[in-house]
């Protein structure tokens, strides 16, 4: 594989978690090709790893649709400017990595300058309906995604979609816990965000005091804390659970260790695991530890998601096997008797569990391992194929041929 000129591929992140695999994207390309230039809208992580920033992340990163509307002018200024770079540049590639709010409709203006566009991580269609898988199939030249029952629903879509592994995966094969595996101690895992804390750590909190009851014996509560939290914060909450149940806040220290940095030492080595809906979730069963899903929001919030979300299961491990591998606590079925009956269900050794341990052990081998070069591969791949020497005319004329036999 050969170019006459540099490999010049534009990455298009557009919050903190595409940063992060923008960078160990960007690391990849650069093991691959040693003349390639990387550049477009990066954080610090994808700087470290050799991105030029022309957009920096946090330009981009809004949530809640009050931040979008307020962010609008700035966003506009953004795109065009964007846009207008890589037109006036003409990298052989654009990688458009996840947040689809912005991707997508940046996408749709790229391909029609005639530059091959790849979406790395595309948005949900499982959950989300039709239109952003029309968008996907009219206008990529390739889709590689992180989640291996995807690439079976995109490519019905008609998209040129390939499964590469997930990084989470690589991550969790490469960690090497400090400790063995304590039959005596659960991770609770309450989420990441302010409000799943307010939400979820109270029940969690309730129903560990429930399940030492029930156990008969002292076990350690294991809480890791993100890092878009403040320890003292989730303690706060915590404590105050305590305290409506008639215990005091020395109980609470005694039987409650709140961790930072800490989430797969918590995963891998914990007997049992309640997990805030999430990629925690995926995480906590590439480590083998039988969990249950938990999940409690607003009322309109999970009115709406109910109304408009097109999916049978929550849960990623759920997702992967298209079965109930794990109970999905949701809302009222997020009791502190029903998490305990199924903690107790799998605590002990016995049939229940090795076969809970065995699925996760089998759907952790449908993730090849090397997410990131499987993915840098793929990328230079296409971008070799639809870009020797041609002008945008004939490459517009090579992808309608592609998209006629793939």
């Amino acid at each position: 594989m050969a170019f006459s000129t540099p490999l010049e591929i534009c990455l298009v992140a557009g919050e903190a978690s595409g940063d992060v695999h923008g960078a160990h994207l960007a690391l990849a390309l650069k093991s691959l090709r040693s003349d390639i230039v990387l550049w477009g809208a990066a954080g610090p992580q994808m700087l470290a790893a050799g991105v030029d920033a022309v957009v920096g992340v946090e330009d981009l990163a809004v949530m809640g649709i009050i931040d979008v509307l307020g962010q609008l002018p700035q966003l506009s200024q953004v795109f065009k400017k964007l846009r207008r770079l890589i037109e006036q540049r003409q990298p052989q590639a654009v990688v458009f990595i996840d947040y689809p709010g912005f991707n997508l409709r940046l996408m749709q203006d790229i391909y029609d300058l005639g530059i091959t566009t790849i979406y790395h991580i595309p948005p949900k269609i499982w959950a989300h309906g039709a239109k952003r898988a029309a968008i996907l199939a009219e206008k990529s030249y390739l889709v590689t995604c992180i989640l291996p029952f995807e690439e079976q629903l995109l490519r019905r879509k008609k998209i040129n979609a390939h499964f590469i592994g997930n990084p989470l995966r690589d991550a969790t094969a490469a960690f090497e816990p400090k400790n063995a595996r304590n039959k005596n101690s659960i991770a609770l895992l309450p989420g990441s965000r302010r409000r799943e804390v307010e939400k979820v750590f109270p029940i969690l909190i309730a129903a560990f005091v429930h399940l030492q009851t029930k156990l008969g014996t002292k076990i350690m509560a294991r809480v890791p804390i993100a890092d878009t939290l403040d320890a003292n914060y989730v303690r706060a909450i915590g404590v105050s659970a305590i305290q409506s149940l008639g215990l005091t806040e020395s109980w609470f220290d005694k039987n409650v260790s709140l961790e930072k940095n800490a989430n797969y030492e918590i995963m891998s080595t914990t007997n049992y695991a309640w997990v805030c809906s999430g990629t925690a979730t995926l995480e906590t069963a590439f480590f083998g530890t039988p969990l249950s899903l938990v999940y409690i929001t607003d009322s309109i919030t999970y009115f709406l998601a109910k109304t408009f979300l097109k999916i049978s299961y929550v849960g990623l491990v759920n997702l992967c096997e298209n079965s109930e591998v794990i109970p999905e606590f949701i809302q009222g079925a997020a009791t502190v008797e029903n998490l305990v009956a199924h903690a107790l269900e799998y605590w002990h050794e016995g049939a229940k569990r090795e076969q809970m341990i065995s699925t996760l052990q089998k759907i952790c081998l449908k993730f090849p391992i090397n997410a990131s070069l499987n993915c840098a591969k793929m990328i230079i791949n296409t971008a070799h194929k639809f870009n020797q020497g041609v002008s945008v005319k004939k490459r517009l004329q090579k992808l309608g041929d592609f998209y006629e036999t793939k």
